[in-house]
């Protein structure tokens, strides 16, 4: 849950835009002077999320590496293969057995 490392005070958007990050916070997740963090935006309005860009790295190494693996064992199980659904039946039951060009349709 979002919410699991507590709430560490609030900040004030300044004239510039420039927000100060509680110095509880920077302590306990670790961010110092001069870290770069990605600013991503929440799937509701106002809501945004501070990420530090070498923690981003790693998550994303990490989720390659576990679907590379998981793509591997679905290989070795067959469960990776794609197979081709049927086309569609047609309002009258027949199962068309392929699209037809322009010049092969004839109007009725």
């Amino acid at each position: 849950m979002f919410w699991r490392g507590g709430c560490f005070g609030s900040a004030t958007v300044g004239a510039k835009g420039q927000v100060v990050i509680p110095a509880e916070a920077r302590k306990n997740k670790g961010i110092s002077k001069g870290d770069k963090l990605l600013v991503f935006g929440g799937r509701e309005r106002g809501v945004l999320i501070l990420l530090p860009a070498d923690r981003v790295s790693e998550l994303v190494a990490r989720t390659l590496g576990e679907l590379t693996e998981l793509s591997s064992t679905l290989a070795l199980t067959g469960a990776g293969s794609m197979r081709k659904a049927a086309p569609p039946a047609s309002g009258d039951g027949r199962v068309p057995s392929r699209r037809r060009s322009r010049s092969e349709v004839t109007t009725r």
